[in-house]
């Protein structure tokens, strides 16, 4: 049975990826994304500055983190369903709660348990539960997981928008747990486990003696590591630069719908390339793809810097739309190519805590070339060259990558 459904996909396989989609709208979605939809109203009643209602938004991003360095242990003496229990209470109990805090130290308390559960239940997991349950079509079975998130922002940010506005940010917050609750239902009652052998199942794409194989991979060095905490570091100081698409559009003379209408343009891409990205991965291979999609970020950040007008700051933002591809996608890929699936649960969450140091750094150090420069081009080319640099570790990698 089990090498029979190393063959095809079983309806388990499509279930498991179904609940992983699930828990990455809650976990990377709703939980970061519907955030800054909250710091305006909550400072208000609160009587203060929005910047220290946002540092809530800082502690959630920490707080993720530190639960991302210990979930791959959890996982190794506790089953996959209380593990995600566990995270579902913290990130949408902490969310309702968020509905009775009275001023900042409950928001920041809450905040920490909110993003503890997304960690919890965050990119660490759903890459190790999809690197076991998928050998064939790895990568694009983690870009749908991982593009179902900015398609959970589109969707529910507008609506949770609208509560706000038609009977308060307190309410908003009990309707954001309840429908993280109902995007984790599917990891929470269908009978999933980490891996497939739990099941009497094999990974989609590999026979028993080819998981073997894949398991043990590729042994550790700290030379690959720390090129992979750099490459996750500069990674994602890049997706930094659609926050500040508003400043750079006003410095260029440009209407503030033009900065409005980069950020669309750029979350589209946000999804539409994580999916495009799983599929060249495929298709031409990790290091290959992984090349493009470097190159294509660093010449969108060169292209920001010198175009000034329309249509050239969208299409540079398009551009810039392919950091998030690299922060998700590639990383795992990379992770898992570089240290195989022994390897990848000791390599990923240091990985993902360099992402998380790099969004902390990556819009202060863009607003300080600003303040210090008076424009945006200095803080543009640095971010283009730190992501070429990257590129080193990808270089690293057999033009065919077997992991994928």
């Amino acid at each position: 049975m089990g090498a029979e459904a190393g063959k095809s996909v079983d309806r388990r396989h499509v279930l498991v990826l179904v609940a992983m989609c699930g828990l990455t709208m809650v976990s990377l979605g709703l939980v970061l994304k519907l955030s800054g939809l909250f710091f305006t109203p909550v400072a208000a009643e609160f009587g203060c500055g929005r910047g220290e209602v946002s540092l809530s938004l800082t502690v959630v991003n920490l707080a993720s983190a530190l639960a991302g360095l210990v979930v791959v242990r959890l996982l190794r003496h506790m089953r996959l369903r209380p593990l995600v229990a566990l995270g579902t209470a913290c990130a949408a109990g902490g969310t309702a709660l968020l509905s009775l805090a009275q001023g900042l130290p409950v928001l920041y308390l809450l905040s920490a348990v909110q993003g503890f559960g997304a960690g919890l239940i965050g990119s660490v997991l759903v890459t190790d539960v999809i690197g076991n349950w998928f050998v064939g079509r790895r990568a694009l079975a983690v870009s749908v997981a991982f593009g179902s998130s900015g398609i959970a922002g589109a969707v529910f940010s507008p609506l949770v928008s609208w509560v706000i506005q038609s009977v308060g940010w307190r309410v908003a917050y009990l309707a954001s747990g309840s429908i993280m609750l109902a995007l984790c239902l599917p990891a929470l009652l269908v009978g999933i486990a980490r891996t497939p052998e739990e099941l009497g199942l094999a990974p989609y794409g590999a026979n028993s003696q080819e998981r073997r194989a894949t398991r043990t991979a590729a042994p550790p060095s700290r030379g690959g590591l720390a090129g992979v905490l750099y490459f996750a570091f500069a990674a994602t100081m890049v997706t930094a630069v659609p926050h500040h698409f508003p400043g750079i559009a006003g410095a260029y003379g440009l209407a503030a719908s033009v900065g409005a209408l980069m950020i669309s343009v750029c979350m589209a891409v946000n999804t539409c390339g994580k999916f495009a990205l799983g599929w060249a991965i495929g298709r031409f291979g990790l290091r290959t793809a992984a090349v493009a999609d470097v190159a294509l970020v660093a010449g969108g950040l060169v292209l920001l810097s010198v175009a000034h007008g329309v249509p050239g700051v969208f299409v540079s933002a398009a551009l810039v739309g392919c950091s998030y591809s690299a922060v998700t996608v590639l990383l795992s890929s990379l992770v898992r190519a570089m240290f195989g699936d022994e390897g990848y649960g000791r390599a990923f969450p240091k990985a993902n805590l360099a992402s998380t140091l790099g969004t902390a750094v990556g819009a202060p150090f863009i607003g300080f070339a600003f303040d210090v420069t008076g424009g945006y081009t200095l803080a543009l080319l640095a971010l283009a060259a730190c992501a070429l640099a990257g590129l080193g570790t990808v270089l690293r990698l057999p033009r065919c990558s077997r992991q994928e």
